[in-house]
């Protein structure tokens, strides 16, 4: 099996049919190996096959360089029981070989583990650490392999849809590929096999359709992508009677990672993006310049600068803004903080979100106030979020360019939005709501999105999928461990088989309309 797609090398990451040793890096066949084998076993052997004492060098020249992959350590592991103790005695060789092939959701470190590299008689802490890491590969492996199997089993069922050009409809019966999540741990240890597959890294031996089989991994990754969101939604949700501003930046990143777009998921096999690294680390960096900017280090306690003094510095240094009349409001994206992060211009609810999340690393406390139509900043008064100053509380619209308000200016823009006044409105939000009230925001652009320009699966999916989490946050309170988390089930998307080549548009356009009709029978009844 050469493990090639559509002409092209496929490169491996450990998965089983490949026979590795066998092949040069140009392909050609490789004597030497055996040779090296050979070698090794001799020098390894003796008369009590026990552990040997190899000379270092002669582990790293020879050795080393064979266990580039899973099979060919296994394969080096059988010439006799010393080389097997070596192999499989060798935890940093394990985590190595698991490092490689799991990025999205990697291996756990072993609570105990081994320092050395080959390890002792006697030396049971380090041996307990090295089992640990060869069973957990050994457990993660037959996962990718419970994966691949359930794909090729849809991929079968999948080829008589594709021959009537999806007449069959767009939905996909639950009990094919639900079994796999739930009994996985966490739905995640399946992602990097079935992404592997999805982008062609990863090929069946003989496969007769590769496009088919990239396209059922990429609906399979997907579904999984969601089952991962709603696990940690309810996550969160159980953790949410801590610090209400981190209930809020992992709220408000949860929803951003749901807005992506599948093929962008695809692409990233940033492990940190996986754990809302790059998003927190760039407001990490927001939250440092303007610590430089505000001087000292920009902190509550030794800076005198007043909080409306510091979320205008703030706006100015990042150059934040509302969106223009030429641009579109309603652009589901404007409440992605992910994506108002880059491009700096936002509706007024996330631009208040990103400020808060920023100057709270500076230890400046701000507050979110939700106006009926509109969401500004209040701020307490007092230098450095100093509550306990007697001073009338002030409020930041950085929607219009970060004006200060009183509350008669509150007052008038909720009156101009049609509202009787009332107190409770200049009252802070807590995360909670700030979260249903984003959810909101983006449930009211995907539905003037799907009812004015694209009456697509797609959309219509994103729609269900933050429908969901705003009805676990608003049943939370309710929740706990033993709660069963919702699993979305699997409804095939034309625009995936269009992007693999396996129907035209016309036919996708059709399959789209088919199905928004008969979901919009479905939720009338």
């Amino acid at each position: 099996d050469s493990h090639k797609a559509e002409n092209k090398p496929a490169t491996h990451r450990g998965g089983a049919d490949m026979e590795p040793g066998r092949l040069d890096k140009d392909g050609n066949d490789d004597p030497g190996t055996e040779v090296v084998l050979t070698t090794c076993a001799t020098t390894a052997k003796n008369t009590n096959n026990q552990t040997p004492s190899l000379p270092l060098s002669v582990w790293n020249t020879y050795i080393l360089p064979l266990l580039s992959d899973p099979v060919t350590a296994c394969h080096l592991g059988m010439t006799n029981r010393a080389l097997c103790n070596l192999v499989n005695g060798h935890s940093s060789l394990w985590h190595s070989l698991a490092a490689r092939r799991w990025i999205l959701h990697p291996i756990p470190v072993p609570s105990s583990e081994s320092t050395g590299g080959i390890i002792e008689t006697g030396q049971e802490k380090s041996r307990n650490s090295d089992c640990c890491y060869r069973l957990h590969y050994q457990l993660r492996h037959a996962t990718d392999m419970r994966a691949w199997l359930l794909i090729r089993t849809m991929v079968r069922q999948l080829l008589p849809r594709i021959a009537s050009g999806l007449k069959d409809g767009l939905y996909w019966g639950s009990f094919f590929w639900l079994p796999l999540v739930r009994v996985l741990p966490q739905p995640s240890e399946a992602l990097d096999a079935v992404r592997d597959l999805a982008t062609g890294t990863q090929v069946f031996a003989a496969d007769e359709f590769p496009r088919v089989t990239r396209c059922m991994a990429e609906h399979v990754f997907e579904a999984l992508h969601t089952a991962v969101l709603f696990r940690r939604w309810k996550r969160i949700l159980m953790q949410s009677e801590g610090e209400d501003g981190v209930f809020m930046e992992e709220g408000a990143i949860l929803l951003a990672r749901s807005l992506m777009p599948c093929t962008e998921l695809l692409e990233n096999d940033n492990a940190a993006f996986w754990l809302h690294g790059p998003v927190q680390q760039q407001l990490d960096e927001c939250a440092a310049q303007l610590r430089s900017r505000l001087g000292g280090n920009g902190s509550a306690e030794e800076t005198t600068v007043d909080d409306v003094t510091a979320v205008q510095t703030l706006t100015d240094l990042l150059g934040l803004r509302g969106i223009t009349p030429h641009e579109d409001y309603y652009d589901v994206r404007n409440s992605s903080l992910a994506y108002v992060l880059q491009s700096r211009r936002g509706i007024p609810l996330t631009l208040a979100v990103l400020c808060k999340l920023i100057l709270r690393r500076c230890d400046i406390v701000v507050d979110i106030v939700g106006l009926p139509g509109h969401v500004v900043l209040g701020c307490p008064g007092g230098g450095g979020g100093n509550r306990q100053a007697q001073q009338p509380m002030r409020f930041v619209d950085i929607f219009h360019g970060s004006r200060v308000l009183s509350q008669d200016d509150c007052i008038d823009l909720v009156n101009m939005h049609g509202f009787p006044f009332r107190p409770a409105f200049l009252q802070p939000l807590p995360a909670a709501a700030v979260l249903g009230r984003m959810m909101n925001n983006i449930a009211a652009c995907l539905t003037r999105h799907f009812h004015a320009r694209g009456r697509t699966v797609r959309t219509l999916g994103q729609l269900e999928r933050v429908q969901t989490l705003q009805e676990f946050l608003d049943g939370h309170h309710q929740m706990n461990e033993n709660v069963e988390v919702y699993l979305p089930e699997l409804t095939l998307d034309p625009e995936i088989f269009v992007r693999n080549g396996l129907i035209d548009s016309d036919t996708a356009a059709r399959c789209n309309e088919a199905f928004t009709a008969q979901k919009e029978v479905y939720l009338a009844q």
